[in-house]
């Protein structure tokens, strides 16, 4: 089958002298970092080709200010992490975010990636695959130009008080230079139509069977251990920032309802009334946990919060914690978003002001949660599974399984 771009056919990637295509694909997050659907759509996108995930460029300035950045940039400069996935770490000058700095730092992170695909034996560069603002596009001689909008990018650095007038016109000048544009919800989908550009919708998905043996395995030891005194726990996943309704979480706790959150504190640009909230005995932290140990913190609350406000980065956004309850098979309440909408599923509780999202919270908690309806929830989930998304990706790129490596086929 030979893809359409824009009404122009692109050839599906083939080999050359035996070899896989590569894909390179120059990330918003560290490969290190919370788990998003960059790792996600690099993982599974290796069923068709070897794909080169780039982290975004750190300098030593940056290491120094930013705890995350230096894990992040923890271990090797370029390391295969999995079989046809390698990721490289690109090192640029200091004050690399000013404006005399950025085109030194992308000149730099551009020679790494030419590097980084010579070292790799120069195979066909296919694609190249960018959910950053970066300016990547044509540093390794790509066949392809791929724009995701996972975000939107220009909302949310408002939403944390970055001001930068430039965004907006970088998001947009990727994407009218992209060959293929994808963006992981409808809203993004409309977002980008308004200013002329035809996306294709891939929205987020879930790895369903790594979330299912929430149903059955243990509760993870640290959270098992926290006292509620008798009253009911509810938890949320990474989104103690500036995405959180306040008031929604005013509702709930003043409910009697206790509060689960997992993960670090985030940026906020006005902290006070949740940080306020946040402080309250009825709230527990978990801290940072990896993707491998949500499961057993998801098993220990029946019911999961998506307590988004109503902003513009919300309202485009996908949230994936959405998918992973389910696939979890937990209850699940959420606020009105578009993406929860398109779901269209009775497995989440939907509800529209802070009032009735408390006594969702407290309806969906005032019954025992079986293993028939667990796993209902989780087959749901299921039908949303990241192979079969990056699989409409993949087509338009393209790229086709019969690139796929064969089972007993050395790495790298």
């Amino acid at each position: 089958m030979t893809a359409q771009v824009e009404g122009r056919p692109v050839a599906p990637a083939g080999r050359r002298s035996g070899r896989r295509p590569l894909v390179v694909m120059p990330a918003a997050v560290p490969w290190s970092g919370t788990t998003t659907t960059d790792q996600h759509v690099a993982m599974e996108l290796r069923a068709y080709a070897d794909v080169l995930y780039v982290d975004p460029p750190t300098s030593a300035l940056t290491r120094r200010r930013d705890r995350a950045a230096v894990r992040a940039a923890a271990g090797d400069r370029r390391e295969l992490v999995r079989q046809g996935l390698t990721v490289l770490r690109p090192r640029t000058n200091p004050l690399m975010e000013r404006r005399i700095g950025t085109p030194v730092a992308m000149a730099l992170a551009r020679q790494s990636m030419r590097a980084a695909v010579r070292d790799l034996g120069s195979p066909p560069v296919h694609a190249v695959v960018l959910t950053s603002l970066s300016p990547l596009f044509g540093a390794v001689g790509e066949r392809l130009r791929v724009f995701l909008a996972t975000d939107d990018m220009v909302a949310g650095s408002k939403l944390v008080g970055i001001e930068d007038r430039s965004l907006a016109r970088r998001a947009m000048s990727l994407a009218r230079s992209a060959d293929l544009v994808a963006a992981v919800s409808p809203a993004l989908v409309d977002s980008l139509s308004r200013h002329g550009i035809t996306a294709t919708l891939m929205p987020n998905g879930v790895d369903a069977g790594h979330f299912r043996t929430a149903i059955d395995g243990p509760v993870d030891p640290e959270v098992a251990r926290i006292d509620t005194g008798g009253e009911p726990l509810a938890g949320l996943v990474g989104v103690d920032g500036d995405r959180v309704d306040p008031a929604t979480l005013e509702a709930v706790l003043d409910s009697g309802v206790h509060l689960l959150i997992v993960g670090p504190p985030q940026r906020s640009a006005s902290p006070g009334r949740l940080q306020r909230l946040l402080a309250r005995p009825e709230v527990h932290r978990a801290g940072p946990r990896t993707y491998g140990d949500l499961p057993g913190v998801l098993a220990a609350a029946d019911v999961w919060l998506l307590p988004y406000g109503d902003s513009a980065v919300n309202r485009a956004s996908f949230p994936l914690s959405a998918l992973e309850y389910l696939a979890a098979g937990r209850r699940v309440v959420a606020t009105d978003l578009p993406a929860v909408r398109w779901l269209d599923t009775e497995h989440i509780a939907v509800a529209d002001t802070p009032e009735r999202f408390a006594y969702s919270v407290l309806r969906e908690l005032s019954s025992e949660l079986t293993a028939e309806e667990s796993h209902r929830r989780s087959d749901f989930a299921a039908g949303h599974g990241w192979d079969a998304r990056v699989a409409v990706l993949a087509e338009h790129m393209g790229l086709t399984t019969q690139n796929r490596r064969s089972p007993g086929a050395p790495a790298g």
